[in-house]
């Protein structure tokens, strides 16, 4: 594959926290691995993490990258990264993040490079910014592209809803919009197909992908540039994902 003019950076974001980014994010990078596309995977901002160490969720990433683990903002108390990094004296620089992405897309040479957000999409990283202004910032520097992961659960819809219009309001486009209906099992596996345990006790599961379909997006199509829209449990739409990632690094248009 030949390497685009500006480096290919997939931004997570989520509806908000413990959702299953991280568990997903590594799937994917997995999945990538096995398919031959160098992917790099990246987490730089987490909170509650031993001092001196990398966070979990970044070790998650460099584990399914097959890269050693390195963060650039880690802080010990387990609340929202700014109010953790205020209580170490720390602040959150995104320029920093531009330039601590760009040295490690330079160490490993990508194809593609996934960015996972702390918190959700909204969660503040200062008393000015939030995860989602990191889009502005990368924009700068990087050919970035939008993956926003909602669980599949009751409220999802309304979630969505109010995520993607808010999100439209800071001038993010979401590219690949996916339903995640697998939760990480406690239990550790070699089997991609035993990572994720099914949630069985909510009915909603099985109608939610389709109203999102029929009822929600008709209404933001207006707002977004939706490429493709995936539930985690159809492994077709999971590879219509993976094929379209997997262009990025040899087209700047899909």
């Amino acid at each position: 594959m030949n390497l685009p003019s500006k480096p290919q950076v997939l931004l997570v974001l989520g509806t908000g926290t413990e959702i299953g980014k991280t568990y997903f994010s590594s799937a994917l990078l997995r999945r990538f691995q096995d398919s031959g596309t160098k992917a790099l995977g990246l987490k730089p901002v987490e909170s509650g993490v031993p001092q001196g160490e990398v966070g979990s969720d970044a070790q998650a990433l460099a584990s399914a990258s097959r890269t050693p683990a390195t963060q650039l903002f880690s802080f010990i108390d387990p609340v929202s990264p700014h109010l953790a990094a205020g209580r170490e004296g720390a602040t959150i620089d995104f320029i920093q993040i531009n330039q601590w992405v760009e040295e490690r897309i330079q160490s490993h040479q990508p194809e593609l490079t996934l960015l996972e957000t702390a918190g959700g999409a909204f969660s503040p990283l200062s008393s000015s910014s939030v995860n989602a202004s990191l889009y502005a910032s990368l924009s700068t520097q990087f050919s970035v592209e939008v993956l926003l992961l909602a669980p599949n659960r009751l409220g999802v819809l309304s979630d969505l809803t109010a995520y993607l219009r808010a999100l439209a309001a800071f001038s993010v486009n979401v590219d690949y919009l996916v339903l995640n209906t697998w939760q990480n099992s406690e239990r550790e596996s070699e089997s991609k197909n035993e990572e994720f345990s099914r949630v069985e006790d909510d009915f909603s599961l099985d109608s939610n992908f389709e109203e999102l379909n029929q009822l929600i997006l008709p209404q933001l199509r207006d707002l977004h540039r939706f490429k493709c829209v995936v539930d985690s449990s159809r492994e077709q739409q999971l590879n219509e994902l993976m094929g379209r990632l997997q262009s990025l690094s040899s087209t700047d248009e899909l």
